[in-house]
């Protein structure tokens, strides 16, 4: 229904009087109105009543609004902003009757007024209720909570740091002094505290320089037998250290500390992590030996140790029934593969967690001029050797020359830290 509504200038004061007010006030077909002093001309003219809301300064000094529904027996009173209501101040006519409504109208609308007031208010007031209620629920619950002593937990709390990532680089003895003093001299400089190097023979020069070095029982040989024993050791002193990470890398390969933070950092400890860069472009087959003499195929990805892979602790407590002590070297065994693709085969097919595709991890297996000058910083891995029959590095240029840095690790760590002691002066 319409609603009517007669705006009073500031400052005006409502004058009630038991007479009707004239015929140039009435509204056709009307039933009820409100009788002001002057004001009626506001809409007399008018064949569609006024549905602006009007505000008025009454004479108690409060601001308030009025509206009119109208209908031949009911008139109701909307408003925001009385205070009160009195015979004193209002009160109603009716065209027929010319009687006034009388303090029995008045109470009823101040009624229905008090009860829309307390209808507004009262959401705000149960929000407001439950929200107190919430607050001390957690406040008593925070102060009789018991402080969690363990680390695992508090370490979830903490961002990654480079020194909580286990770096297990496999070597042999005959790339002592050659593929190895690179690295130690380039990228492992910059984590020796948490780098471990596994070989076959003892170093004591190495040794004496404050590297960590693991020498295993394993065979020189580039068989899988002996990759897949240093892979156990690698695993083993994984687990016994505090490490959160476990990264592999080969001795051909330059890993940048901060890409591998970066990389890292982005997942939750809570999900199992497997990841690295496959050196196939589909796939592993393989036939996995069964008892009695059976054998199945397998299908599984895995990431190839010459571009290094990683994988978080949650996921290395998994692999322990297959991967701990002698059972790695088991494992290989039963698919006739090497380390990584033993790797790859616990994780995918005996845990049925899907390996990580990084783009960020580099073997000699590819094409390392692809990589641009740009692009270098941000790897986790490098490598270097020969594919397809010519010298594959990554085309850097820098101080050295290709004769005098041929794997260009070196030309690489000087671009990435220009103030090591031998990198030449800008």
């Amino acid at each position: 229904m319409p609603g009517v509504s007669w705006p009073l200038r500031a400052g005006t004061s409502p004058v009630y009087s038991r007479d009707p007010p004239s015929e140039g006030a009435r509204r056709k077909g009307g039933s009820w109105a409100l009788g002001v002093r002057d004001e009626w001309r506001k809409g007399e003219n008018s064949e569609k009543p006024q549905t602006n809301k009007g505000a008025i300064q009454s004479p108690l000094g409060f601001r308030s609004h009025f509206y009119f529904y109208m209908d031949h027996h009911v008139i109701t009173l909307l408003e925001d902003g009385f205070t009160r209501l009195d015979s004193t101040h209002f009160c109603w006519f009716q065209w027929a009757g010319q009687q006034c409504a009388g303090r029995r109208l008045q109470e009823e609308m101040l009624s229905r007024m008090t009860m829309r007031r307390l209808c507004r208010a009262l959401p705000l007031a149960l929000v407001t209720t439950c929200v107190f209620g919430v607050f001390l629920h957690l406040q008593m619950r925070t102060k009789d909570s018991p402080k969690l002593p363990s680390e695992g937990m508090q370490g979830r709390n903490k961002p990654l740091r480079l020194q909580d990532i286990f770096i297990a680089v496999k070597t042999t003895g005959r790339f002592h002094g050659s593929r190895l003093a690179l690295l130690l001299d380039t990228w492992i400089s910059k984590t020796k505290g948490h780098t471990y190097i596994f070989t076959d023979t003892l170093d004591e020069e190495i040794s004496s320089r404050g590297f960590n070095v693991i020498v295993t029982a394993c065979s020189p040989e580039h068989s899988h037998q002996a990759l897949s024993c240093k892979m156990a050791a690698e695993y083993d002193h994984f687990m016994d250290s505090d490490k959160e990470w476990l990264c592999h890398v080969d001795d051909d390969n330059y890993l940048n500390p901060k890409p591998l933070l970066d990389l890292l950092s982005t997942f939750t400890p809570d999900t199992d992590i497997y990841i690295g860069k496959p050196s196939l472009d589909r796939p592993m087959r393989a036939v996995e030996l069964l008892q009695g003499n059976k054998t199945r195929e397998v299908s599984f990805w895995f990431a190839t140790g010459g571009a290094g892979f990683c994988l978080n602790r949650k996921l290395a407590k998994r692999m322990a029934p297959w991967a701990s002590g002698p059972r790695f070297e088991q494992t290989s065994a039963v698919i006739r593969l090497p380390d990584d693709c033993a790797m790859g085969f616990i994780v995918e097919k005996r845990l049925g967690v899907s390996m990580i595709h990084s783009k960020l991890f580099h073997s000699h297996l590819e094409n390392l001029l692809l990589l641009t000058p740009r692009d270098i910083p941000r790897q986790v891995t490098l490598s270097y050797g020969v594919f397809e029959n010519k010298m594959n590095t990554v085309d850097v240029m820098g101080a050295f020359s290709k004769d005098e840095d041929p794997s260009r690790f070196r030309t690489v760590h000087c671009l990435l830290y220009p103030l090591t002691s031998w990198c030449p002066s800008p």
